[in-house]
């Protein structure tokens, strides 16, 4: 119910399991980085909530599900939501039998 809460209550969308894990010991709630992995995986499996793999080796969560476009500042890693919308006017052509679930675009920043 711990991590239910924190994600919920978090000021910003976009949160690693370490960023959740971090947040527990700061309040002096033991829970294992594995179990709040596991509790992650689960809500993304149930689309609670979005894994985006946009960053080479960590896996970043979102609690916006919905088709939209990140923005990565380069040195700092930061991921933003960008705003407006942003159309595919040529989607690429799927297999047979398969279709887009969800697009996940990120346009990496620099100062």
């Amino acid at each position: 119910m711990l991590i239910v809460e924190m994600i919920l209550s978090r000021e910003k969308s976009h949160f690693s399991a370490e960023d959740i894990h971090d947040e527990l010991n700061d309040r002096r709630h033991v829970i294992s980085l594995a179990t709040i992995y596991n509790t992650l995986h689960e809500f993304s499996e149930r689309r609670i909530i979005r894994t985006i793999n946009i960053l080479i080796n960590k896996t970043i969560y979102d609690r916006d599900i919905g088709n939209h476009i990140h923005f990565i500042v380069e040195d700092t890693k930061l991921i933003l939501d960008a705003f407006g919308k942003a159309v595919l006017k040529s989607p690429p052509i799927c297999p047979a039998g398969m279709e887009i679930a969800y697009v996940d675009l990120a346009l990496q920043l620099r100062f």
